[in-house]
């Protein structure tokens, strides 16, 4: 895991099919807050909505967690899916592509607004279609 997330070369992950929303919640970004606001700006009067990418990699080792999934934007990590729903996610990751590799998906930062009333975090939320597939390629 550490190559891909340290190593010169780009490598491009299986993409996770898209519907209509935001169907996935990610937890932990509280702990990511100076990254996210790296990446999607600084905090405005309105709510930031920066679309993205995000890479999600299976983690056995994790201390709380043997069945994590960690999110990262780029090469820095922004988060979780939520715990309930790792176990699934794996389970159909493999019989999706027989291995559990990282897969990209579409994401989207919300939140992160600033004004006389509040101040708010930036959260982080993936595109999911239910069920899971992925994008199929297109014909040559």
């Amino acid at each position: 895991m550490l190559k891909w997330l340290f190593g010169k070369k780009k490598v491009i992950y299986p993409m996770l099919a898209h519907s209509r929303g935001l169907s996935q919640d990610i937890v932990g970004e509280g702990h990511f807050q100076s990254d996210l606001e790296q990446i999607a700006g600084p905090k405005e009067k309105m709510s930031a909505k920066y679309e993205c990418e995000a890479t999600s990699v299976c983690e056995s080792d994790t201390k709380h967690d043997s069945d994590a999934v960690a999110v990262y934007l780029g090469r820095g990590q922004v988060g979780h899916l939520f715990r309930e729903g790792t176990k699934l996610f794996r389970e159909v990751l493999v019989s999706l592509i027989a291995e559990l590799s990282p897969v990209n998906a579409k994401a989207k930062i919300v939140g992160g607004w600033k004004n006389d009333i509040s101040d708010g975090s930036y959260g982080i939320k993936l595109n999911l279609k239910r069920p899971l597939a992925l994008v199929k390629e297109n014909p040559k």
